[in-house]
C-alpha cells in the first residue's frame, strides 16, 4: 500500500512539473511572439517612412563622398532637369521640384517618351538631391551597408540620409507619382526636428 501511494505522489509530481513546464513555455512563446510582433511593426513603419520619403534610416556602415568626376557628372545630369519639364510640360518655365513632379507624371503616360528610363532616373535623382546639397546642406555620399553601395544625400549634422537615384526608381517601378517635392519637404522638417522622425 504504501509503495503505491508513493508510486501515485511520483506520478503527480511529473505531472504537476510537466503543467509547469507547459504553462511556462506557452508563456515564453506568447512574449516572443509578441516581441516578434513590435519589431515587426517598428519594421513596418519604418518601411513605410522609407517608401513614402525616400529615406534610409539604418546606420550605413561606410560612408565615402562621391568623388569630384561623379560630382561633375550628377551636376551635368542636374542642369538637364529644366529641358525635361519643357519636353513633357512646355507651359511650366522654372525648374523646381513640383514641376518635375509634373513632368514625371507626364513621362509615365506617354507611349513613346522621349527620356529612356535611366535618363529619367538620372535627372531626378540628380535634381532632387542637388536640391538637397544647396538648400538643405547636405552632401553627396557613396554608401555602403547591409542593403549594397549607393549613392545618397546625407547631412553632415544629423544621421539623415537620402538616395535621391533610388527614390526615383522606386516611382518608375512602382508607377507611382507626386514625390520629388514631399521627399524634401519631409528632409528639411526632418532636419529642423534635429533628426526626429514623425509618423
Amino acid at each position: 500500500m504504501r509503495s503505491f501511494l508513493i508510486s501515485i505522489s511520483f506520478f503527480l509530481v511529473i505531472i504537476v512539473a510537466a503543467l509547469i513546464l507547459a504553462v511556462s513555455s506557452a508563456r515564453e512563446r506568447a512574449h516572443k511572439a509578441d516581441k516578434q510582433k513590435k519589431i515587426d511593426s517598428v519594421n513596418s513603419k519604418l518601411d513605410k517612412l522609407s517608401n513614402a520619403t525616400g529615406l534610409n534610416i539604418a546606420i550605413p556602415e561606410k560612408i565615402v563622398p562621391v568623388s569630384k568626376d561623379d560630382l561633375t557628372k550628377i551636376a551635368e545630369w542636374s542642369s538637364k532637369a529644366g529641358q525635361y519639364i519643357k519636353n513633357y510640360c512646355p507651359d511650366k518655365t522654372e525648374v523646381t521640384l513640383e514641376n518635375c513632379d509634373l513632368a514625371f507624371r507626364k513621362w509615365q503616360s506617354t507611349e513613346r517618351p522621349r527620356y529612356t528610363k535611366e535618363e529619367t532616373i538620372l535627372i531626378l535623382g540628380s535634381y532632387l538631391g542637388q536640391q538637397c546639397v544647396k538648400k538643405l546642406q547636405m552632401e553627396w555620399v557613396v554608401i555602403d551597408d547591409k542593403y549594397g553601395q549607393y549613392c545618397a544625400v546625407r547631412h553632415a549634422k544629423y544621421k539623415i540620409v537620402s538616395a535621391p537615384f533610388s527614390c526615383v526608381e522606386k516611382r518608375v517601378i512602382r508607377k507611382q507619382y507626386n514625390f520629388m517635392a514631399p521627399v524634401f519637404n519631409q528632409l528639411d522638417k526632418s532636419i529642423k526636428n534635429k533628426g526626429g522622425f514623425e509618423e
